[in-house]
């Protein structure tokens, strides 16, 4: 992960890379841009604590997927948050491309500004309406 980004380029190239690490799909990677002791507030779910806990959730649902690609709309920095807006697209395990789902969506990450982790998010909120990925999940999942 880069370090923190101070200007509105540079903040949309840390955000790109955010995104090519979530979509490869291995929960592995999460620790390349994730503080060991981050948050995510993801939708309506309730908060994850750590990086570990972010990892297990995220990978529970990576597992679902065959595919997801985020596109960047726009974005930009404000002292130690990076603000941005996407699509993001996802393909179901099981299912076909004309079923591909796209959703709009926005966040705030909030940036360790200094030490060893600086440069990672310590807060990640995601606003989000997955209701239909998780609807179609739920027609491809194990019985």
């Amino acid at each position: 992960m880069p370090s923190l980004p101070t200007t509105r380029d540079e903040a949309e190239g840390w955000v790109r890379n955010f995104h090519r690490v979530c979509d490869t799909l291995e929960a592995s990677l999460l620790d390349t841009v994730f503080a060991r002791d981050a948050t995510l507030q993801f939708g309506n779910y309730p908060v994850i604590n750590g990086v570990e806990g972010i990892k297990a959730l995220l990978g529970r649902q990576f597992a679902l997927l065959e595919e997801m690609h985020h596109k960047f709309r726009y974005g930009d920095v404000v002292g130690d948050r990076v603000y941005h807006a996407c699509t993001i697209s996802y393909l179901i395990k099981g299912d076909t491309k004309e079923n591909e789902i796209e959703i709009p969506a926005a966040a705030i990450h909030h940036v360790v500004t200094e030490g060893e982790e600086k440069g990672l998010i310590k807060r990640f909120e995601v606003f989000i309406d997955n209701a239909p990925v998780v609807q179609r999940m739920a027609l491809f999942a194990p019985k």
